[in-house]
């Protein structure tokens, strides 16, 4: 009876805790990496990875690794300790903070079993999952727990010889926990690109030392390891080669976004600025930026170690210019040089008058900087600056700036201002300091202490919308969307129309740090990945 009282507290807490729609499985899609792997599983196509930031599948059929926006759509608490497949009755098992959990693969319903219920104290005292064809069974800290399958209920009634005899025929998740994980002697194997086999618990790269966690071998003789990196290994069968998967991307907390529509490829730069001193002194393997090929999902990172003139991670806006990738930071401007594959860093000794470039806009063969001095003129022909004197703007510091026809708006110490592009000559045309400019069909929207403005031809400003804490906002056909820490907003233009998105209905996580959009997809890059939403299909003029 509890249970089932149980089953409908879970559907009733569903429903107050509803989502904007009903979503079909591939409106929302994440693009992150595991952050450590604790357990792997596996169905016949596919092998099931936990983590501290949710669960992860690599699918043998497509040969394409994922995060798995779907399975755990209605868990909060994605720090998931042991996932486990009963393939005897096709259900999900899952531990995390909160207790243990399943549901059958037709359901998106999961059916939540306390610790106390099962006479423990926590997920500590769970060290592994598995199953056979009458029984779940919790491998604990004191020996065994024996659940029904359909219903979660521990069974107590079986004698020492049934325990020793079910045991036999159990199919085993393994877990980072147990000491069943059975791992080959490695010795016996080899490894490429830089790796190297330390013991059958321990890999290493440039003097970099990661931890086994995990091995499985799967009904295909495929053969898993999971490391505490995050970093995942194959070994196919017939083959005595350890591969790294490749289509893992390198970062998980996203901060700048910069998607190349003409090139379809993506530029990105993770918010971890460094983990300890000594991993940059000793290890030097801090990627600056990494590249994502979104049509074949190869990812390239770009180490420090490689560039050792670069030495940054705040990286503030990104865009590129024909064969040129252009990179604002505070330690100056980044140039990407596609066609020699060559990095070269541009600072004060080279003519900029401020190292802290804010923000960046092109023009016709020129690239307009926002600094903290003042705006640096900067040809893309060249890749010399131009200029940087500008009477009474010289010390003055631009945080954001925006073409306007043919003309730049530039948001100062001063206020907002507006520069004719032919002969650079300006005036203010509003004294308020503003957050953020976007300009959209000919239209100028500013920011400001939560709110977003529409300046009229008339420099005065309507207000839209307000949003608590808002960061950053984009436009997409007719569209404003915005966001702030937690969550989002979408808004209709013309009809005046809002509506919040958060973390209920995809978005992978609570901290968001940036927004896009295009036509049919706005992307959230967040502190747990990049995640996608297919926002067209259900926002058609409101």
């Amino acid at each position: 009876m509890k249970l089932y009282i149980y089953i409908c507290l879970v559907i009733v807490f569903e429903i107050i805790y509803s989502k904007n729609f009903i979503y079909s499985e591939d409106d929302w899609y994440t693009i992150n990496a595991p952050s450590s792997i604790l357990s792997i599983s596996y169905s016949r196509d596919k092998i099931f990875f936990s983590s501290l930031n949710g669960i992860f599948v690599y699918d043998k059929s497509f040969n394409d690794f994922y995060y798995s926006d779907y399975l755990l759509k209605d868990i909060r608490d994605k720090n998931i300790k042991i996932v486990h497949y009963d393939n005897f009755r096709d259900n999900y098992w899952i531990v995390n903070r909160n207790g243990l959990m399943f549901r059958s693969n037709l359901s998106s319903v999961w059916i939540k079993i306390r610790f106390n219920n099962l006479d423990l104290f926590s997920h500590h005292n769970i060290k592994n999952l598995g199953s056979n064809n009458e029984y779940i069974i919790i491998e604990t800290n004191n020996g065994y727990v024996f659940l029904d399958p359909f219903t979660g209920i521990v069974k107590n009634n079986l004698s020492a010889d049934d325990l020793e005899i079910q045991l036999l025929s159990v199919n085993w998740s393994s877990s980072a926990k147990s000491e069943a994980s059975n791992i080959p002697n490695l010795g016996d194997y080899y490894i490429f690109d830089e790796w190297k086999i330390i013991s059958n618990k321990e890999f290493e790269k440039n003097s970099r030392s990661v931890r086994i966690n995990c091995f499985i071998e799967d009904n295909d003789e495929y053969k898993w390891i999971g490391t505490d990196s995050g970093e995942l290994f194959i070994i196919k069968p017939f083959s005595n080669e350890i591969e790294e998967i490749k289509s893992i991307p390198p970062i998980t907390n996203f901060d700048i976004t910069y998607y190349d529509k003409i090139n379809n490829e993506w530029w990105v730069v993770d918010k971890n600025w460094i983990y300890n001193y000594s991993d940059i002194i000793y290890n030097q393997e801090m990627v600056f930026i990494c590249r994502w090929d979104e049509k074949n999902n190869l990812w390239k990172e770009y180490y420090q170690t490689e560039y050792p003139q670069i030495m940054i991670k705040d990286i503030n806006d990104i865009i590129r210019v024909d064969d040129k990738l252009y990179v604002a930071s505070n330690s100056g401007l980044l140039i990407y040089d596609f066609n020699k594959d060559k990095w070269n860093l541009v600072k004060i000794t080279y003519g900029l008058i401020g190292n802290n470039i804010f923000d960046l806009d092109y023009y016709d063969n020129i690239l307009y900087l926002a600094t903290d001095y003042g705006l640096v003129v900067f040809s893309t022909i060249t890749d010399k600056v131009v200029t940087s004197f500008f009477r009474n703007l010289t010390n003055k510091k631009i945080s954001d700036i925006e073409i306007y026809n043919s003309s730049l708006l530039l948001n100062t110490d001063l206020g907002l201002i507006k520069m004719n592009l032919s002969n650079y000559e300006y005036i203010k045309i509003s004294s308020k300091k503003f957050e953020n400019i976007e300009v959209f069909d000919n239209q100028i929207y500013l920011s400001k202490d939560s709110a977003l403005y529409l300046m009229d031809k008339n420099n005065k400003l309507n207000l839209l919308f307000k949003h608590n804490r808002l960061e950053n906002f984009d436009f997409c056909q007719g569209y404003i969307w915005s966001h702030n820490e937690k969550n989002a907003i979408i808004y209709n233009i013309n009809s005046g129309f809002r509506m919040k998105y958060n973390e209920l209905d995809g978005i992978v996580s609570d901290n968001i740090n940036d927004i896009g959009c295009d036509t049919d997809w706005v992307w959230f890059a967040t502190e747990n990945g990049l995640t996608f939403y297919n926002w067209r299909k259900y926002h058609i003029d409101e």
